[in-house]
């Protein structure tokens, strides 16, 4: 249940990142910046969930630093799930 709960997070984490101009030269930030807001709230909450349950030392340290990030209104600088190939 922690994983679904870290690869949920990280989801809205994208929409965050896409908002704040991850992979601007193929998508356009502004399709997601209404949607942001509400994305960080949801990528934290699961976060949290995420950490206090059974996850791996190595997810762990990401969910941290991934929930951090967004505490603070970090912008991600990857996304998760959201890939380009030229």
């Amino acid at each position: 249940m922690a994983r679904d709960h870290y690869l949920v997070a990280s989801a809205h984490r994208d929409i965050v990142g896409l908002a704040g101009g991850a992979l601007a030269e193929y998508i356009d930030p502004a399709e997601y910046v209404d949607r942001a807001p509400q994305a960080r709230l949801n990528a934290i909450a699961h976060y949290r969930e995420a950490l206090s349950g059974d996850l791996d030392a190595a997810l762990v340290r990401e969910a941290w630093q991934e929930a951090w990030r967004l505490v603070a209104n970090i912008s991600p600088l990857h996304t998760r799930f959201v890939y380009i190939y030229d």
